[in-house]
């Protein structure tokens, strides 16, 4: 043997039957001695396929994906499509790209030499990025709401406070459905974010607190004219207006 591994049953027997030929390329040397005409040799290759491997299923992010099955040495082999839908770039090319046109498509890698045919399978599972709904946006007179947030997994997400200096607290930050307090007068933003293998995504939403500051009217003003600028504070949604207590004035817009 000079390449590969069988077992020669008489190795000085020119019809010896070979045993145990190992996959691949196996070469052995026959050898005549003669003490007149001195030595020949003359080589022989065996080849014998392996079993067919189509490579590991796998749960992939985009349609396209690079397969992994084994080299026929003779014959031929071929990806085929068992379920789902699939299509080669070369369907004779064991590491061929392909794309993936439907969830859980099941591939063959069939190899057939004509002395036997033998085939494996994996599953392609395409993966979405998540789609994620924060909730609706709310309008509320509180600083405590619940937010209801929806996705299509059980993977943890994570809830989190984008207000400007925001004051929120949750009670369960990896809940979709939490509790949050402490919320500031005005608009609130919250976004709820969740990661699968393909990567992150997220929603926003939007909670009005619209409890009102106490009314300041501003700060007592001494004028040299008949005409001033009032500087109240302006409401968040409530509706403010100006009246006269004593004296008299007109206003552009009360």
């Amino acid at each position: 043997m000079i390449e590969g591994n069988a077992d020669i049953e008489d190795a000085n027997n020119a019809n010896s039957i070979i045993k145990n030929i190992s996959e691949g390329i196996n070469t052995l040397t026959w050898t005549l001695v003669s003490d007149i005409c001195g030595e020949s040799t003359d080589t022989l290759t065996l080849l014998k396929n392996p079993k067919a491997y189509a490579g590991k299923s796998q749960s992939i992010c985009t349609d396209t994906i690079t397969l992994h099955a084994n080299q026929a040495y003779f014959g031929t082999g071929t990806w085929k499509t068992m379920k789902g839908l699939a299509k080669f770039d070369d369907k004779n090319n064991p590491n061929t790209n392909a794309q993936i046109l439907r969830n859980n498509t099941v591939l063959r890698w069939e190899i057939d030499d004509n002395c036997k045919k033998t085939s494996a399978e994996i599953q392609i599972t395409l993966i979405n990025p998540e789609k994620v709904f924060a909730g609706d946006d709310q309008q509320i007179c509180s600083e405590q709401t619940t937010l209801k947030a929806q996705s299509g997994n059980n993977l943890p997400g994570t809830w989190t406070d984008e207000t400007l200096d925001g004051t929120a607290i949750f009670d369960s930050p990896n809940n979709k459905q939490t509790v949050v307090s402490f919320l500031k007068p005005g608009i609130n933003v919250f976004s709820y974010h969740t990661t699968n293998k393909c990567g992150t995504t997220f929603d926003e939403v939007q909670i009005l607190n619209a409890i009102e500051q106490p009314a300041m009217a501003g700060e007592d003003i001494i004028s040299c004219t008949e005409i001033i600028t009032l500087k109240a504070a302006k409401p968040l949604s409530a509706k403010g207006f100006w009246t006269i207590n004593s004296g008299n004035a007109t206003f552009e817009n009360s």
